[in-house]
């Protein structure tokens, strides 16, 4: 109740004298709230009362109707507030709300810009500083035009990255199903590349010949390739993730679908059968990686086949 009240007269007040402000908010005040204004006055005359700035009022009245624990914690989540993933639209709703109720906190425009942007992603927030924006409502908007710019790049280079785990699965699959020698798959890959990848290649293997680029490994090819497509960063995220990687809750078939994918991508994490063996076994619960061990397995597909048993 208190948090929409200040709210819509903050709204109300946009093109209001700051001398007017206390005046006017006090004349909407009915029950209990004026109750307490006329106490509050009663002491010092409605004249001089009147003079306290805006600010001070909403603090006193957020020391009147939130407990001092209930403040802390407002004024705690205030300071730590952060952009959770891309979800500019949510921070931006709360940090309003929060600097409603802590009106401390942001004593004036240029600290209310500064802890707005401290809490925004690093990739935008150097940005949307250096712009130097005069308002709270300039500095969301231009954050708000950057994320978008960053989720529609994301959702560019994430088509990109599907096509190339789907690339290399197809790509294996042909392998297994062909019964393709290892000395030969590079061979055969590079037949099937397309476009801007085709065109990679050949800039690749200009210098040494085709004949030497065709002697890397079926691995190192995927390296490559990998290296291209993404940002060293979100690289050293994938092999994170895979080290990391375990089944949640109960949801095998997730973990399997997770497992296999960053295994494609991270050809350099799991350099032989054995290793990609021993990583997915350790991503299993405890009940059920005992067992997978002591099956001992000879290759993932009859490793993921027992797990699938033993749930």
């Amino acid at each position: 109740m208190l948090k929409e009240s200040t709210q819509r007269l903050s709204e109300i007040y946009s093109n209001c004298t700051e001398d007017c402000k206390v005046k006017f908010s006090t004349g909407t005040l009915t029950e209990d709230a004026l109750s307490w204004w006329n106490s509050y006055v009663k002491p010092i005359r409605i004249e001089q009362a009147d003079k306290i700035t805006w600010t001070e009022v909403k603090r006193l009245l957020t020391n009147k109707y939130c407990p001092r624990i209930e403040v802390r914690k407002i004024e705690d989540e205030f300071y730590n507030l952060v952009v959770k993933g891309n979800n500019l639209k949510t921070y931006a709703r709360r940090f309003h709300e929060l600097a409603t109720l802590s009106p401390n906190m942001v004593p004036n425009n240029e600290k209310l810009m500064e802890v707005f942007i401290r809490g925004l992603p690093q990739s935008i927030e150097g940005t949307v500083t250096a712009s130097k924006t005069q308002t709270l409502e300039e500095t969301i908007n231009i954050a708000h035009r950057l994320m978008n710019q960053i989720i529609k790049r994301c959702s560019m280079q994430g088509t990109r990255v599907v096509r190339l785990i789907r690339w290399f699965e197809r790509t294996e699959s042909v392998f297994s199903q062909s019964n393709c020698a290892e000395e030969n798959k590079v061979a055969f890959a590079i037949c099937t590349l397309t476009n801007d990848a085709l065109s990679w290649w050949n800039a690749y293997a200009q210098p040494t010949g085709i004949e030497q680029a065709n002697k890397i490994t079926w691995t190192e090819l995927k390296r490559l390739l990998t290296n291209k497509y993404y940002h060293r960063t979100e690289i050293k995220k994938m092999e994170d993730e895979f080290y990391n990687l375990s089944v949640k809750g109960n949801d095998l078939k997730i973990y399997v679908r997770r497992f296999q994918e960053l295994a494609v991508l991270c050809p350099n994490m799991v350099l032989n059968n054995e290793k990609l063996m021993e990583v997915f076994i350790v991503g299993l619960p405890r009940s059920i990686e005992v067992n997978v061990t002591a099956s001992k397995p000879q290759t993932l597909k009859e490793a993921i086949y027992g797990s699938s048993n033993k749930e």
